[in-house]
Order: structure tokens, then C-alpha cells, then sequence
């Protein structure tokens, strides 16, 4: 080979390299650590607008349990074991489950785990700044819109905020957080519809007057007794779901035990599939009361997690955010964080 195609075949190379380079990543996110980070830094920017210090935050931030190596909680409070640890283990992982081992019940280990650990204070409280680039808000909504403008809940996150939700509806229906949004959201387009009932078509009349301008788009956020429903909804209408960014359910058990089977059968990545391929994230967190943590039917407010098809086409995302206190933390508080979340769902 002639040195001239020596440095073309090198140049071409390095194009492809440069080109691959430049392709979009998904985002390496925990997405319950943003969420708990968002709520903390809520909580901080209203002790600081309370003039309270780091102790009064620490104390309010008892009612917001994380812990950054406390993966599947219900099963590490209910029989802690070393052997069942899923494999990689994260870091301190497998301490943390030899001392809830050596404690006596899964109330003792909530306690531990979620209020004696330091570590679970430590990510919370840390800079949100450390945690690096995908968790960063000033790439996304602006110059301005810093973790500390999210504390203060300033205009120019807000502006940022704004910005980048500006082709986006929210939709509550009828969730304990609605009210809260409107005023946590100045500017956003939020709205507040009756859930499906029996008859579907007022809903499906309602969400349609919503997107008459074809650049509009869906996140809904649905209390859990009416979440069946609105899946149902969804299953039934593929346009509906073309325009669905992100589906919420703010704590509570999703489906009552009769209607298992129709989410087995059908909250599947097939059956839920937008015509633009894509995997659309359905979340949720679990309201958990600490005095009686195994009570809370973990399993029954998470969205499924369906099997991959043959063919790989994902549809679903399915995202736990963790465990909280119920009642513990406020309505403006919860819905301040939940357009963290929202925001840095659609920015990416």
C-alpha cells in the first residue's frame, strides 16, 4: 500500500472515529438520585428562606430516605444476605448488608440504613455539582439555572425550565400534587383533566383538544387508583401514545390484585410501542410508612418491567424512584422536584 493510501485510509479512519464521537449517549443517570437530590435541594432552599442551617436541613431530610447503596430496599430490610446481592455489587454494597444483617428487624434496618448511614446523608447534602455532567442543570436550561437557582426556585431556572418544556403539556389527573404544580410551574403548560372512567371518550376528547397543535406533547402524571385506566387508554390508542413523553404515578399501589393478569398480558414493550421507536419512561415511587416498611407492597407500585422482545425493540422504561416517608415531605416540595425530574427527562 502507497504511503498516500496509507494517510487516506487513516484519515477516513479518523472521520469515523470523529463521527462516532459526535453521536448522541444516553445519559449514565441514576434517576432516583436525581430525584432525591432534587427534592433535598428543595428542602434546602426552604430552610435557607426560613433562615435555618445545615442541622435544621439534616433533620428535615429524615423524611427522605436514600441510600446510595441500597438497591432493592425491601429485600435488603426484610432478609439481608450477602449471597443475594445482584452481581457487580456497588460499592459498599455488601457492608451495608452485613450490619442490616446483624440487626434484628426490618424497622431497625430502615432506621440504620436511611437515617444512621452516613453516606445516604453524604449524597444528599454533597455539592450536586460532584455528581458531574449528566446531572448538571446549567447544560440544559441555562447559564444561570444552577443547583442553587433550583433551591431558590429563581426566575432564571425557571426561564430554563420554561424553555425547554415550552412544547409540553402536563397533565394531572386528579393526583394530590396538582395544585402544587400550577404553582410550582408558572408558565407551564399544565392542566388538570377527570380520569378515564368507564367511558373513555370524555378523556380521549379532553387530551385531544390538548394537542391540536401537532408539536405538542404528553407527560401525564396519574394517581394510582386511576393508572390501570389511563394504561388502558394507552393501549387503545397508538396516537395517544406518539405523543406520550413520560407517564408519573406519585406513591400507591397501581393495579388491585384482579387486574394483574391485564398488565401481565399487556403493559408490554409489543403492545405499548409508538410508532416512533423509542422507550418511554413510566414512573413511580413507593410511599412507604417506616414504623411498618414491609407493609407497603413494593412490588405493587412499580411499573412492571416487561421482557425485552427477539427483536429488541424497547418501548418501556420502566424507573423506580425509591422509597419515601409517606406524608413526609410537602405537596409544593414534591411538585417542585417532579419538574426537576420532568426537565431533565425531556432535556435529556
Amino acid at each position: 500500500m502507497s504511503a498516500q493510501s496509507l494517510v487516506e485510509v487513516a484519515a477516513a479512519g479518523l472521520a469515523l472515529w470523529a463521527a462516532w464521537k459526535s453521536l448522541p449517549r444516553a445519559p449514565k443517570r441514576d434517576w432516583e438520585r436525581l430525584f432525591k437530590v432534587a427534592l433535598a435541594t428543595v428542602v434546602r432552599g426552604e430552610v435557607e428562606a426560613e433562615g435555618g442551617d445545615v442541622a435544621a436541613w439534616q433533620e428535615r431530610l429524615q423524611a427522605l430516605p436514600y441510600h446510595p447503596a441500597g438497591r432493592q430496599p425491601e429485600l435488603r430490610l426484610e432478609r439481608p444476605d450477602p449471597a443475594t446481592l445482584p452481581s457487580p455489587a456497588l460499592e459498599g454494597e455488601r457492608a451495608l448488608v452485613e450490619r442490616l444483617r446483624g440487626l434484628p428487624d426490618a424497622q431497625s434496618r430502615w432506621h440504620h440504613m436511611f437515617m444512621e448511614d452516613h453516606r445516604g446523608l453524604d449524597a444528599l447534602m454533597s455539592d450536586p455539582a460532584l455528581l458531574g455532567p449528566d446531572y448538571d442543570p446549567v447544560s440544559r436550561f441555562g447559564p444561570e439555572a444552577t443547583w442553587d437557582a433550583i433551591a431558590a426556585w429563581s426566575e432564571p431556572w425557571l426561564a430554563g425550565l420554561r424553555r425547554r418544556l415550552d412544547h409540553v403539556v402536563l397533565v394531572d389527573f386528579g393526583s394530590p400534587l396538582a395544585h402544587a404544580l400550577i404553582e410550582a410551574g408558572p408558565g407551564l403548560a399544565i392542566a388538570q383533566l377527570d380520569p378515564p372512567a368507564d367511558d373513555p371518550e370524555p378523556c380521549l376528547g379532553a387530551l385531544a383538544a390538548l394537542l391540536e397543535d401537532p408539536a405538542r406533547r404528553l407527560v401525564l402524571i396519574c394517581p394510582a387508583p386511576h393508572v390501570l385506566a389511563l394504561l388502558q387508554l394507552l393501549h387503545a390508542n397508538p396516537g395517544l401514545r406518539d405523543r406520550l413523553l413520560a407517564l408519573l404515578c406519585p406513591g400507591g399501589v397501581l393495579a388491585p390484585p384482579a387486574a394483574q393478569d391485564w398488565l401481565h398480558a399487556h403493559f408490554s414493550h409489543t403492545e405499548l410501542e409508538p410508532e416512533l421507536q423509542r422507550a418511554i419512561p413510566y414512573l413511580s415511587w413507593v410511599e412507604v410508612d417506616p414504623a411498618r416498611p414491609l407493609d407497603a407492597n413494593w412490588g405493587g407500585q412499580r411499573f412492571p418491567n416487561p421482557p425485552v422482545p427477539d427483536s429488541g425493540r424497547r418501548s418501556i422504561e420502566a424507573i423506580d424512584l425509591g422509597p419515601l416517608v409517606q406524608g413526609g415531605l410537602s405537596a409544593p416540595v414534591l411538585a417542585r422536584a417532579t419538574c426537576v425530574l420532568i426537565g431533565f427527562l425531556i432535556a435529556g
